[in-house]
């Protein structure tokens, strides 16, 4: 049986163990930067593609910045911004680093950072220091072959290709080296980090099929980002990949493609709540107030078939109803879509067809003028002369629909405004008609909020692009 002596001393022990555990609580980071004159410096934080200050911390009479509280920070990447230079280092948080403190001189902050009580923190700058010297040595290289270019040195040819092989080398080394970071602590921030920057290697044998190797490029895209590590929501990575996989670059501007990448993103997401959250809105957002062609399709898919299925639990109902309220404005004016039908009055300069789905051509614009917008004066001439000049009128046929404001002007001047602009713009080849009444339901059919606007069609009277500007149309290749 223990003594009380015995049993005291473990009691002690256990209130001592637990004054500790209870010590790590919350977060505390120092930060010492000699030959920083600031009083202040701000903490903000990566969220996506943008970055949001977490505090402004003042000097201690240290002579230290310290960022503490009850709370732990969530992990991810932080930033400390030196005032008024605005001079920035980057620095990681883990869930179980958050007691730690970082030195360094203004002079060098990365080449001069020392950390203490963080290894993720240790890892990450020392891959910085040897990222900046390799960055150097390979900026020296570049620079030497663009003289050796400029020179008449004998053996230039020889030279240069003796460069580039140190610069293929050089990319080899830092290859090996992020490798070697991966390898030895794989579930390292530091690691993911560098693991989400590495290019996707085309195989061999369809490298040099540009068609193969863009299908596998876009196939394995997300393949270096880990889905399931919610602190890749607080970097810039995930934000600008996601951006990029829905980009014209990748999609080719195929609203059916941009919808496969959509789908593709949420479906990996998946595996974390909070990364599907931010994934979820990132991608509504990139599409509901997107002004390129075709894209309000994708955000009523979004819409349609994660919000209205209960797939976004976080959302309040109003916004969710003005949500399902704004797809179900788009949704009958989309790509893909059959144009909804027009029936309108001739203005009257020459027997135009008023039903637009009785328009007889390969290709079929649609456009939506105000005669009371001052850009009239700029963007008809432009459309005018670009169909009278650029496009073959046997198989384009222009349908527009002055969508005067009657209520401002009255039924007589609206309708006498409208003929006058289409005679002073030498509108006369089009078929120009107008609704002063709204009988037609135009404005809601194509969910009209602003002018001019085209909508072009195909021989069926399919949509093919929707909402082009002007400028837009005539871009069309």
């Amino acid at each position: 049986m223990k003594s009380l002596k015995q049993l005291l001393l473990i009691f002690s022990a256990w209130l001592l163990s637990m004054n500790l555990t209870n010590g790590q609580n919350g977060h505390q980071i120092e930060f010492e930067i000699k030959n920083y004159d600031g009083k202040k410096i701000t903490l903000a934080y990566h969220y996506g593609e943008k970055q949001y200050i977490k505090s402004e911390l003042t000097r201690q009479e240290s002579g230290r910045f310290v960022a503490s509280g009850k709370e732990a920070l969530e992990p991810g990447m932080y930033i400390v911004v030196l005032l008024p230079s605005k001079t920035t280092f980057d620095f990681l948080v883990n869930k179980n680093e958050q007691h730690f403190k970082l030195s360094t001189d203004q002079q060098d902050l990365i080449a001069n950072m020392k950390v203490e009580g963080s290894p993720e923190n240790t890892r990450f700058f020392k891959y910085l220091n040897y990222l900046s010297k390799q960055r150097k040595l390979s900026n020296q290289l570049n620079e030497e072959i663009k003289r050796l270019q400029k020179s008449t040195v004998a053996n230039k040819t020889q030279k240069q290709a003796e460069k580039k092989q140190e610069l293929e080398k050089l990319g080899a080394s830092v290859n090996a080296y992020q490798n070697a970071i991966i390898d030895m602590a794989p579930d390292s921030f530091t690691s993911k980090i560098i693991k989400a920057q590495l290019p996707i290697q085309i195989p061999a044998d369809i490298k040099n099929d540009n068609k193969k190797a863009f299908a596998y490029y876009r196939d394995h895209f997300f393949d270096n980002i880990d889905f399931s590590d919610e602190r890749m929501i607080r970097t810039s990575l995930i934000g600008q990949m996601i951006k990029t996989f829905y980009s014209n670059q990748i999609t080719g501007g195929n609203p059916k493609i941009t919808i496969e990448n959509v789908d593709r993103v949420l479906k990996l997401a998946e595996v974390n709540q909070e990364l599907y959250k931010f994934s979820l809105v990132q991608s509504v957002n990139s599409f509901a107030k997107s002004k390129s062609p075709c894209m309000a399709g994708v955000y009523v898919h979004i819409v349609d078939n994660y919000y209205s299925k209960g797939k976004a639990s976080w959302l309040k109902n109003e916004t969710l109803e003005n949500m399902k309220s704004s797809a179900n404005a788009l949704r009958s004016s989309i790509c893909g879509k059959k144009a909804p039908n027009l029936k309108l009055k001739d203005l009257g300069f020459q027997e135009a067809q008023s039903n637009l789905h009785d328009v007889k051509a390969k290709l079929t614009v649609l456009l939506f003028w105000d005669p009371d917008d001052p850009s009239n004066s700029e963007n008809i001439p432009k459309l005018v002369k670009h169909y009278k000049t650029r496009v073959n009128k046997k198989h384009l046929k222009v349908y527009t629909v002055c969508a005067a404001n009657r209520e401002k002007m009255g039924l007589t001047d609206a309708f006498k405004k409208c003929k006058k602009q289409v005679k002073d713009y030498k509108m006369e080849s089009f078929f120009n008609c107008i609704d002063l009444n709204n009988d037609s339901k135009f404005r809601s059919k194509y969910n009209l909020k602003k002018t001019p606007v085209i909508y072009l069609l195909d021989t069926d009277k399919t949509i093919l692009r929707d909402r082009l500007s002007v400028e837009q149309f005539i871009k069309l290749r």
